[in-house]
């Protein structure tokens, strides 16, 4: 069985799909292969599975990025409820808002307030124009009436030069950041999750302090191509489901920043539905131009 990684070797989705896939091949009793294609937010490996045969031996291992490109990209971008067969939601993790330490605030309204008393606008890095942090930072900026400015980055090393004081602030995936705030190297302001992480309690939600109820989480799933039988798709969602019992992997999981969810099919296509629209109205309200 092979596994198409939407992402490139080394990333915390890598690490979730390879973990993932030991536990499947536990559960399967079969050997389960992970391949990176990453790029284009995503479109590459969906359309890699897209055209891959319906018989059970190939999957995608994705996030919501793929709910963005409709809005991005246009026609071009794979439609993963025409594609694609949704199986399960693996986990999900939140953007997490990191300063540098020397940031004397320690929420989301003390960056607001921050924000709207400086001279000239703050800066924010993300990985990317369009990407799931940016359109999660501009959602949110817009729900707070604050305006900063983006300052977008290749990947994950948005929060490199905030680590180095170049720039003060950045959303990006708690699995990425994390480490670097526990070593002391950035200061975690908040996350987007509804609940603070079991992997940083410390680290307030926005809603606690800032946009009541907001909520804006990356999901981690697997789909299959069109046309996989139904048999085929329950058979790998009860092994993800199975996967999601095994309380070493749960740890693992929460270690790392994520939540374990191994939601149903359906809940995952509902999901899907949900994201798309909402990123489409993101985007259209904050004037970004289809690439």
């Amino acid at each position: 069985m092979r596994i198409v990684a939407s992402v490139a070797a080394g990333s915390s989705l890598d690490t979730l799909a390879r973990l993932t896939a030991t536990h499947l091949e536990a559960g399967l009793g079969q050997n389960v292969v992970v391949e990176n294609r990453a790029g284009a937010s995503g479109n590459i490996a969906a359309e890699a599975v897209a055209r891959a045969a319906p018989d059970g031996t190939t999957f995608l291992f994705t996030s919501n990025s793929i709910t963005t490109l409709p809005a991005l990209i246009g026609a071009r971008a794979v439609d993963p409820l025409v594609a694609l067969v949704p199986i399960g939601i693996v986990a999900t993790q939140p953007i997490v808002i990191v300063a540098h330490p020397s940031f004397q605030g320690r929420s989301f309204a003390d960056l607001v307030a921050a924000a709207r008393s400086a001279p000239l606008p703050i800066t924010y890095a993300t990985s990317g124009v369009g990407s799931f942090a940016h359109l999660t930072a501009l959602w949110l900026l817009s729900l707070a009436g604050v305006e900063m400015l983006h300052v977008p980055y290749s990947g994950s090393v948005s929060f490199r030069d905030v680590v180095s004081g170049e720039v003060p602030f950045a959303f990006t995936f708690a699995g990425s950041a994390l480490p670097l705030v526990r070593e002391g190297k950035l200061k975690g302001i908040a996350v987007t999750s509804a609940e603070r992480l079991a992997a940083a309690p410390s680290i307030p939600t926005v809603g606690e302090d800032g946009v009541a109820g907001f909520e804006s989480t990356n999901w981690q799933g697997m789909l299959a191509p069109a046309g996989t039988p139904p048999g085929i798709v329950q058979r790998l969602h009860e092994a993800l489901v199975r996967a999601g019992r095994n309380a070493e992997f749960d740890a693992k999981l929460r270690s790392m920043g994520f939540t374990p969810v191994f939601g149903t099919p359906a809940a995952f296509t509902q999901e899907i539905r949900r994201e798309t629209e909402r990123w489409a109205k993101v985007a259209a309200d904050a004037g970004l131009a289809l690439k």
